[in-house]
């Protein structure tokens, strides 16, 4: 399945921002750890965040 949400022909962003802002650190890579699908997670209430 795949996204698409259409867009406007007066839209003329490059890109959006996103609601909830994550970042990855190189420890958390290295470590194989995903800081995004915990997010997710926690937003939709599997998990703790």
């Amino acid at each position: 399945m795949q996204l698409h949400q259409p867009g406007a022909s007066e839209d003329r962003r490059i890109w959006v921002a996103p609601h909830v802002p994550i970042s990855l650190s190189s420890k958390q890579y290295f470590a194989g750890q995903d800081p995004v699908m915990d997010a997710v997670l926690a937003i939709i209430g599997k998990r703790p965040y």
